[in-house]
């Protein structure tokens, strides 16, 4: 589920420091799944609770059904490359290199333009798109992890999700697991199979 978590700070606040707090931990995504939702994730306490199953929030499922697409995979062991679910409702990229996570961004996919994501991206590949300037313009934000310098520029751009049509210009568009609607299970499924921690 998608969880915007309950804060007192406001919900666009709270998904990028939810972010930041995953990625801090450990930039590996398949780590990012729980069957223990930290309790200000309320939608995701709920599902906990009535299924006792392993979950995570959209983008992380995103992210790995990215990631369990064997030549995406493998692109990223060659070189950094970024990673953009275009959803309903948010947009998600990341920059990822050797199958781990360098950073990430998310904003209103009703509040972008294709050519303002793709100013976005440009800044954020490069580092210097600050949380601040997305939050600006009504986005939840940036977060950056290590980067490796031999990750280059993350130049090659994927693109999934039910609104990239909207966003064409901006990378390849592929279908995860050959679907784009069933590619966030698959990456849930990928995600356990590769995170030893939660059985």
């Amino acid at each position: 589920a998608q969880d915007h978590g309950f804060s007192l700070t406001g919900n666009r606040q709270f998904r990028i420091d939810m972010w930041q707090t995953l990625l801090h931990t450990t930039s590996d995504p398949a780590c990012w799944l729980t069957r223990t939702p930290h309790p200000s994730l309320t939608r995701l306490r709920t599902l906990a609770a009535r299924s006792g199953a392993v979950m995570a929030d959209t983008g992380t499922s995103a992210l790995l059904a990215f990631l369990c697409d064997c030549a995406i995979l493998e692109r990223s062991f060659k070189m950094g490359i970024t990673l953009v679910n275009c959803g309903n409702t948010h947009v998600l990229a990341a920059l990822a290199y050797r199958g781990r996570i360098c950073a990430l961004y998310e904003h209103h996919t009703g509040l972008l333009t294709e050519d303002a994501l793709e100013n976005d991206l440009r800044e954020f590949r490069l580092g210097w798109l600050p949380r601040e300037r997305v939050q600006a313009a009504h986005g939840h934000g940036t977060v950056y992890g290590e980067r490796p310098q031999e990750a280059g520029g993350f130049e090659p751009t994927y693109v999934t999700g039910p609104m990239r049509d909207r966003f064409s210009r901006i990378g390849k568009p592929v279908d995860p697991c050959g679907s784009m609607m069933t590619a966030g299970c698959f990456g849930l499924l990928w995600g356990a199979a590769h995170n030893t921690t939660i059985f």
